[in-house]
């Protein structure tokens, strides 16, 4: 990367940042190691970032992340310093020791030369906040950085600390003005919306991930996440849920935030897309229990799912349907006695059968469910 490309970046990545802390006066710290404070260097330029800006512990040497950051010995020999549990870590414990942060980020990693082949070019971002008992909640992601020299990669990390908190500051902004209803939803990346993952996400787990990736290597195009903070079975989605929830989210970008609790409301807002659903939630839409609650009037019910059906196939919307474990009131989850049902085992109105797809066992299958990591 040119030098004269670096700080264009850079500076535009500081801009984003001083914005989203002003909007909320969200106060942040640092944890860094291979970057060695070039990070900091580089937000302290900006005039008045010392008032969302609290400091940045350099801890380059294993004896230092020990000393001044209370991360474990234990951690930093069987793990090693360039890991996502010691990522984590670092973060977590900048974050208790700054009491006015509301948002950590670390970085760990091994910018070379003579660099073993699974450690050379790897960065560790990690990120700590506060849940609402004031406990840290963590996430770490790996980048592989693409320079070659051991200067570039250090603005190449550099770059990527900054962004990460530039889009973590996004993503909160963005919870506050969906539950503020300032806005009803807001999508937090680029690119148009074709497919849409809608979940809550409680958490983001393995399954999310192949299930997206085989979206996007069928389709062509990565699908955008869709946390909604209402939801028809769940209960509203508070401000720190909301926050910890997003977290993994703050590496990649493809998410929306709503107030849709629907399918119905989703189409409404983002029109004619495919959606990637269970095929117990297809099994729920295609229930008129879910429509009332009022069970004497099963007509009545029949009635508003057909009528929520067909605003559906008007919107030109899509279903990708995976088969679930799930039991005979379509949940999922350990506790339930459960079998594995797919799509073409599913009575359904003919009209929602004809939005779906159904993939087939064939092609995947994951059991594990967000509830049974709770």
């Amino acid at each position: 990367m040119a030098d004269t490309e670096f700080s264009a970046k850079l500076r535009d990545t500081v801009e984003s940042i001083y914005r989203y802390c002003i909007d909320r006066s969200v106060r942040f710290v640092f944890a860094e190691s291979c970057t060695s404070g070039l990070a900091a260097a580089v937000l302290g330029r900006k005039a008045g970032i010392s008032a969302y800006f609290c400091g940045s512990l350099v801890t380059y040497r294993n004896k230092s992340k020990e000393n001044w950051l209370e991360v474990g010995q234990g951690l930093l020999q069987d793990d090693g310093p360039v890991s996502e549990v010691v990522a984590k870590a670092m973060a977590a414990n900048a974050l208790a020791k700054t009491e006015e942060a509301d948002v950590a980020i670390s970085i760990t990693g091994h910018l070379g030369p003579a660099a073993p082949s699974e450690l050379d070019g790897l960065a560790i971002i990690g990120i700590a906040i506060r849940d609402e008992d004031g406990n840290a909640s963590t996430a770490s992601h790996s980048f592989r950085l693409s320079s070659e020299s051991r200067e570039q990669r250090q603005q190449e990390a550099t770059f990527l600390v900054l962004k990460v908190l530039a889009h973590t500051l996004q993503i909160f902004n963005g919870i506050t003005e969906v539950m503020s209803a300032k806005k009803s939803w807001i999508k937090l990346a680029d690119g148009a919306i074709q497919t849409i993952f809608p979940g809550s996400f409680d958490p983001w787990h393995a399954g999310h991930v192949t299930m997206a990736q085989y979206v996007e290597d069928k389709y062509g195009h990565a699908p955008f996440y869709e946390l909604s903070i209402t939801n028809v079975d769940k209960s509203l989605v508070q401000r720190y849920s909301a926050r910890i929830r997003t977290l993994p989210f703050c590496f990649s970008g493809r998410l929306i935030i709503s107030q849709a609790a629907t399918f119905v409301e989703k189409a409404r807002l983002y029109g004619g897309v495919q959606f990637i659903a269970g095929v117990d939630t297809i099994a729920r839409i295609g229930d008129s229990r879910y429509y009332s609650d009022d069970e004497e009037n099963a007509a009545g019910s029949d009635e508003q799912r057909d009528v929520a059906i067909q605003e559906l196939s008007d919107h030109g919307c899509r279903f990708i349907v995976f088969g679930r474990e799930m039991s005979t009131d379509f949940q999922t989850g350990a506790e339930d006695v459960k079998k594995y049902m797919e799509l073409e085992q599913l009575t359904l109105p003919p009209l929602l059968l004809q939005m779906c797809e159904g993939v087939p066992e064939s092609e995947f299958r994951y059991d594990q469910s967000s509830r049974d990591l709770r």
